[in-house]
């Protein structure tokens, strides 16, 4: 009768620890993933071999410039030399189609500051120049309002804008220039760097 009870609960033991082994239990696993800071810039074209071209300057007096847009030249004309009617030359290819402008896009997944410098180095011309970035994401109102810098006693050489959002955006780089006097600039060939920086806001 001893043996009996004892092997009872021996059964009854084991019993219940299946019994507990078989329920099911929910748990949480958590999962975390920090995503750096990271920007990207693109261009339409070569930026160092095929950049902001004002090609053949014919070296006559005026306002050179590389873009048709009429708020652009108006600017030029009016605001930044206007202290007299200077005749006005676009820059156009051998199509006769207009060639000076630099396409880019800048992408980002965070708000970022865009810095322009131009830096001209011994081996740009002597004439007043000026360059300009049209966020070409707008409606064409107030173009150009982004940033404007250069060579010219009113500007810096270096400027910088915030791009708010996260979209990718498309800027269009142009520039312009003034020969006051046709003795002023030696014939001959020209070049010059804009340097781009772009980085995170803190």
């Amino acid at each position: 009768m001893y043996k009996k009870i004892i092997i009872l609960l021996f059964i009854l033991v084991f019993g219940l620890s299946v019994i507990v082994s078989a329920e099911l239990t929910t748990d949480e696993v958590g999962v975390t993933v920090n995503v750096d800071k990271y920007t990207a810039i693109e261009y339409d074209r070569d930026p160092m071999e095929d950049g902001l071209d004002f090609l053949e300057a014919e070296g006559s007096t005026g306002i050179y410039n590389t873009n048709g847009n009429s708020n652009w030249e108006n600017y030029l004309q009016n605001d930044i030399w206007g202290d007299k009617e200077w005749k006005t030359h676009p820059v156009h290819n051998s199509d006769g189609m207009r060639q000076a402008i630099v396409e880019m896009f800048v992408a980002a997944n965070t708000e970022i500051q865009i810095q322009f410098e131009f830096i001209e180095g011994n081996d740009w011309i002597e004439s007043e120049t000026l360059f300009a970035l049209w966020n070409a994401n707008g409606n064409g109102s107030g173009a150009y309002s982004s940033t404007t810098f250069g060579k010219h006693e009113d500007f810096d050489k270096t400027s910088s804008f915030i791009q708010p959002s996260s979209k990718k955006r498309e800027y269009h780089l142009v520039g312009g220039f003034l020969i006051e006097d046709i003795t002023q600039q030696k014939a001959g060939d020209y070049t010059a760097k804009i340097q781009l920086t772009v980085s995170s806001v803190e």
